[in-house]
């Protein structure tokens, strides 16, 4: 059964820079513009890796973070989650490989953009309760 493709509103304003990027590469007969190429493996890695076979364990994250998922290409990668309910994917960034999904998944936990990701996947925030010394108040 083949996944469907839901996007964050930073992986589709991204997706759509590469195509647009692509598109006016190939309106002036440049098919083999680096910009084109990286269009293709993603548009080749949403229709076949990520629609059909994207739970592999091996580009999941590790410990907590084990439910994002990062699919490396040569140019860029895609972070995605999996919404364990349902055969939904949902991506997450489409960026270049400088940048770094953790830093990213960091920040957003801190702004608290992650936390409708996160009911998207039914998932609830986690509470971390902190119990404090009371020899630290003082």
């Amino acid at each position: 059964m083949p996944y469907q493709i839901v996007w964050t509103e930073p992986a589709e304003k991204s997706y759509l820079q590469l195509r647009q990027n692509a598109q006016a590469c190939l309106d002036v007969g440049q098919s083999q513009h680096p910009a084109v190429l990286i269009f293709n493996e993603v548009e080749n890695a949403l229709e076949t890796t990520l629609a059909t076979f994207p739970c592999d364990p091996d580009r999941a994250l590790a410990g907590v973070l084990s439910i994002v998922y990062k699919l490396p290409l040569r140019s860029v990668y895609i972070s995605y989650l999996i919404n364990p309910s349902k055969p939904i994917v949902i991506v997450l960034t489409i960026a270049r490989k400088q940048q770094s999904v953790r830093k990213w998944l960091s920040t957003a936990i801190e702004d608290g953009t992650v936390d409708s990701v996160l009911a998207l996947l039914d998932i609830e925030k986690p509470c971390i309760n902190i119990e404090v010394n009371e020899h630290w108040t003082h």
